[in-house]
C-alpha cells in the first residue's frame, strides 16, 4: 500500500521504495524518518522526529514540551503551534492530532497514512525545509474529502525553519488530479529508476543500477577506480571498501565545488543554474551583546544564565588577551582553574586516510 508520504518521491522516481521503519518509528508524516535504514538516522532525523512529537503534545495541552529545544528552533515550533492555533478554526471543530486515516481512491486503490492535524477542512503538517510536499497534502485531503462533509480543504504547509507556510487548496478533482499521474507511473511498464533528490531515504540505494551508472562517467577518467562492484552494502573486504571510499571521497569534493561555484553564479554574475531558482531566507538570530539582553530579559540571574553558552575557546582567547598570556598558557591556567567544569563529549570516530609510503 503506498503511504501519502512516499508520493513526493515517487514523483520524482517511480521505483523509489521506502526503507524498513523501526517499530516506534509512527510519524507517518517524517518522511525524512520513514525513508532512512534503521541503524542508520542520523542525528538531524532524531531531533526532527523530537520536534514532531513536542509539537504534538504542546497542541495537546503540554507548553513545557518544546523547553527541551533551544535558541532558533523552539522559537521556529512555537511559531508554527501559533500559527495553528491562530488559523484553526477550533471554534467549530476539534484539533484532532495524528489520527490514522484511510480512504480508497477513485481508481479503487486503497490509501492510509496519519495527517499531523487536522481541524474540519483545515490540514496542517510540520516540515522544517522546503520541498514539493503537494502529492502527500492532496493525500490528506482526500482523507478529509472522502468523509463528505467538505467540499475543500486547505492544506497548510508549515515550514518551520524558515517560518514560513504554504497554503494549497483542494477539491475532490483537483486533489485526484495530483495524485493520479503519480500512481500511473509507477504502474507504467516503462518506469525507470530516476536518480533525485530523496535517493539518500531509499531501501534500493546501494543496489540501484541507475545510481551506480552514474560513476562510469568518472570511471572513463579514472580507469585505476577498478572495484569489482559498485555496491557498498555487499562489500566485504578492507581493500574493496578502502577503495570505494577513496572515490566517494573525490567525488563529494567535485560535487561540493559544483554547489560552491554555482551559488557564486548565481548571486555575483545572476547566472542561475537552469532547473534551479535562488531563494533566500532570514538569517539566524543572535544576541551580541549578553549584558544588555540579561538587563532587559527580565529574568533572575540563574534563570538567565540556563540560555547560555561558554565556548571553551572563545574564553581562552579572552582570558589570554586580558592577562597578555600566550594562547598555550591560557589554556592551561583556565582549564587549572575551572578544573571539572570544564567537560569533552563523547568522543568522535572518523575514517582518516593515511599518507602514502614511497
Amino acid at each position: 500500500m503506498i503511504r501519502p508520504s512516499s508520493l513526493p518521491m515517487l514523483a520524482q522516481c517511480p521505483k523509489f521504495e521506502s526503507a524498513p521503519s523501526t517499530p516506534n518509528e509512527t510519524t507517518e508524516g517524517m518522511t525524512s524518518v520513514k525513508g532512512t535504514p534503521a541503524g542508520l538516522r542520523s542525528e538531524f532525523i532524531d531531533q526532527g522526529l523530537a520536534r514532531h512529537k513536542a509539537i504534538a503534545t504542546y497542541l495537546a495541552g503540554d507548553e513545557k514540551s518544546l523547553d527541551a529545544f533551544k535558541d532558533d528552533e523552539r522559537d521556529n515550533l512555537i511559531w508554527a503551534a501559533d500559527y495553528i492555533k491562530m488559523v484553526a478554526p477550533l471554534r467549530d471543530h476539534p484539533l484532532i492530532i495524528e489520527k490514522q486515516r484511510k480512504a480508497v481512491l477513485p481508481n479503487g486503490q486503497p490509501i492510509q497514512g496519519t495527517p499531523d492535524i487536522v481541524c474540519g477542512d483545515h490540514v496542517f503538517d510540520l516540515k522544517w525545509r522546503p520541498r514539493d510536499y503537494k502529492p502527500q497534502m492532496a493525500c490528506y485531503a482526500w482523507f478529509v474529502l472522502d468523509e463528505g462533509v467538505f467540499h475543500e480543504v486547505k492544506a497548510h504547509l508549515l515550514f518551520a525553519q524558515l517560518q514560513t507556510h504554504r497554503v494549497l487548496r483542494f477539491d475532490a478533482d483537483s486533489a485526484w488530479a495530483t495524485i493520479k499521474p503519480i500512481l500511473e507511473g509507477v504502474t507504467a511498464p516503462f518506469a525507470v529508476a530516476t536518480p533525485c533528490t530523496f535517493c539518500g531515504w531509499c531501501a534500493k540505494k546501494t543496489t540501484c543500477e541507475a545510481l551506480t551508472q552514474q560513476v562510469n562517467i568518472a570511471l572513463k577518467s579514472n580507469p585505476e577506480w577498478d572495484l569489482a562492484q559498485w555496491h557498498s552494502s555487499e562489500m566485504k573486504t578492507a581493500q574493496e571498501m578502502g577503495l570505494a571510499l577513496k572515490i566517494a571521497r573525490t567525488l563529494a569534493d567535485w560535487c561540493e565545488s559544483v554547489e560552491f561555484h554555482a551559488k557564486e553564479m548565481a548571486t555575483k554574475q545572476g547566472i542561475v543554474a537552469t532547473g534551479f531558482s535562488l531563494k533566500s531566507r532570514q538569517g539566524n538570530r543572535f544576541i551580541e551583546d549578553v549584558a544588555a539582553a540579561f538587563q532587559r530579559a527580565n529574568l533572575p540571574q540563574d534563570e538567565f544564565l540556563k540560555a547560555c553558552s561558554v565556548k571553551p575557546k572563545s574564553l581562552f582567547d579572552l582570558y589570554g588577551a586580558f592577562h597578555g598570556l600566550k594562547k598555550a598558557a591560557a589554556e592551561r591556567e583556565v582549564a587549572q582553574r575551572l578544573g571539572e567544569i570544564i567537560q569533552r563529549k563523547d568522543p568522535i570516530k572518523m575514517l582518516v586516510q593515511e599518507e602514502q609510503k614511497d
